[in-house]
């Protein structure tokens, strides 16, 4: 059963890439979820990197009660394909008014922040494969985040 969301962010179109939304969702008690689903691949734009930052604006200063945020891709291909290089590069000020302020967000959030990728390679395989499952030995921070070697988190 599909958690209900509790809010969702647009991401406009802007040039070639259609828009998407971010949704929000709470699969455990203080443990959300942004979903970032922008078509074809969820590349970082100045749209996409504000609406992101709205997201985190919401939970941080919309009544939630703090917890962890855990980002994941709706696309089923890849978490993010990256940059959009040719509006990187064409965009003045993309780096620092744009990404930097996105990744300093993530570096500086008040909650442990993570993401969860949908599939990995690994060292010996050529193709994606499955994520494996969470050690059991280890804490799993929510059932969101299920992928030991595809989840980083970062406690500010």
């Amino acid at each position: 059963m599909a958690a209900t969301p509790l809010f969702t962010v647009p991401i406009p179109p802007f040039g070639a890439h259609p828009g998407g939304t971010i949704v929000a969702t709470e699969p455990a008690p203080a443990v959300y979820l942004l979903t970032i689903t922008s078509p074809a691949d969820n590349r970082l734009t100045t749209v996409s990197c504000n609406a992101i930052l709205d997201a985190l604006d919401l939970l941080e200063f919309g009544g939630y009660t703090p917890g962890v945020v855990v980002t994941t891709s709706g696309i089923d291909k890849f978490y993010s394909n990256g940059l959009d290089l040719e509006h990187a590069v064409a965009t003045e000020a993309f780096i620092p008014t744009a990404l930097y302020k996105l990744f300093n967000r993530f570096l500086t959030y008040v909650v442990p922040f993570g993401y969860r990728t949908l599939r990995h390679k690994t060292d010996t395989e050529t193709k994606d494969t499955p994520c494996p499952p969470w050690p059991s030995s280890t804490a799993m921070p929510s059932p969101a985040a299920s992928c030991w070697p595809c989840i980083t988190t970062t406690a500010s």
